[in-house]
């Protein structure tokens, strides 16, 4: 008998996001640091939240995604899916951006991969081509602390609650998380509506507290390569959304 959970696979969009440093926190949380403990239950929360944001539609009762919308959470990552249809495609790049902008406020910068293929996404599985593709993209592609974006799909990017895409110097295009970080951290007392927008309401403390953590973590990391040139460019991407968001409000970070 073929088991009942194991659907047909159908195209759609797939966004793999892993959380960077999070081995680090857990062994330090495993060896009794309180602080590291707090960070792993901060990080699990923010990713069952978006979870259960996808799955379930809140929103104000304004659902970004279509009923066939998955997240399934797992370790350190997070996988959310739709139907590959364009007008979807915009919502799950809002929905991918509004958590990474949300595990940020926790000090856990992300790195994904966003692409399309013929995928099953359920309650109990995901496999396929599309998940193939974003992990490939988060693991081969991203490296700095960045959500890649397959390039066909950029063109759907639009409207309202599509977020801002940038083009890095490598040539590839990724969220712009810090737009996102704009907005105010329980973002479930918001009414979403195409007449009330909330880009003009600024989280101030949201960039002062990333600011802070971006300097700290190239401090404790200025001996390792590797690790400090994923924050230098997370700190170049700081200063740029300074700049263009909230110019003379937060002091940008010095490199």
């Amino acid at each position: 008998m073929r088991d009942a959970t194991f659907n047909n696979f159908v195209d759609r969009v797939v966004a793999f996001i892993d959380l960077l440093g999070f081995t680090e926190i857990v062994k330090s949380a495993c060896v009794g640091s309180n602080s590291a403990l707090k960070r792993v239950h901060d990080s699990i929360h923010a990713m069952l939240c978006g979870a259960y944001t996808i799955n379930s539609g809140p929103f104000g009762g304004h659902d970004l995604l279509t009923p066939e919308a998955e997240a399934t959470v797992f370790s350190d990552c997070i996988v959310i899916s739709d139907v590959n249809h364009p007008a979807e495609v915009g919502s799950l790049l809002k929905s991918a951006a509004l958590l990474s902008a949300e595990l940020l406020r926790y000090r856990i910068p992300c790195r994904g991969g966003i692409a399309t293929g013929l995928t099953i996404h359920n309650k109990q599985i995901v496999c396929g081509m599309g998940l193939i593709k974003a992990y490939c993209l988060e693991r081969d592609s991203a490296i700095y602390p960045r959500i890649i974006v397959q390039d066909d799909l950029v063109q759907h990017a639009t409207g309202f609650f599509a977020p801002c895409l940038k083009r890095d110097s490598d040539g590839l295009w990724f969220i712009d998380v810090f737009k996102e970080l704009r907005l105010p951290e329980d973002l479930t007392t918001i009414t979403w509506s195409l007449t009330t927008s909330v880009a003009t309401t600024l989280d101030m403390g949201a960039f002062q507290t990333t600011r802070e953590f971006i300097v700290a973590a190239l401090q404790e990391n200025q001996r390792d390569v590797r690790k400090s040139t994923k924050y230098r460019w997370l700190a170049n991407q700081f200063n740029e959304a300074v700049k263009e968001y909230i110019p003379e409000e937060i002091e940008p970070i010095s490199l």
